[in-house]
């Protein structure tokens, strides 16, 4: 392993909310992984906080995912990806983190 990259994500909202942060990879090999680490109910009976990873740019191709994200992905020559949080009715809050090879 090369090093690593890492950040937070978060999100709140009284209705819907996303937030979405690109992450360029320079083109290494990436083993890449998200967890949602903490979920506030803002007094609502229903609510929703999911993470994931949302686009991933890599050969040359881009793979774009749409609401079941997948939440650990391994990819070659990795030139950019996205890591996606969403809220309905609460704050949310998650961690992203890439592993360089």
């Amino acid at each position: 392993m090369l090093g690593q990259k890492g950040g937070w994500l978060w999100a709140w909202s009284s209705g819907s909310h996303s937030h979405a942060v690109t992450v360029a990879m320079d083109n290494r090999n990436i083993f890449a992984e998200v967890a949602l680490v903490r979920t506030y109910v803002l007094g609502s009976e229903w609510m929703f906080a999911g993470i994931g990873i949302s686009q991933v740019v890599a050969n040359g191709n881009v793979e774009n995912f749409s609401e079941d994200y997948p939440r650990v992905i391994w990819r070659t020559n990795c030139a950019t990806m996205t890591f996606h949080i969403s809220v309905y009715e609460c704050f949310g809050q998650g961690r992203w983190l890439a592993n360089i090879w």
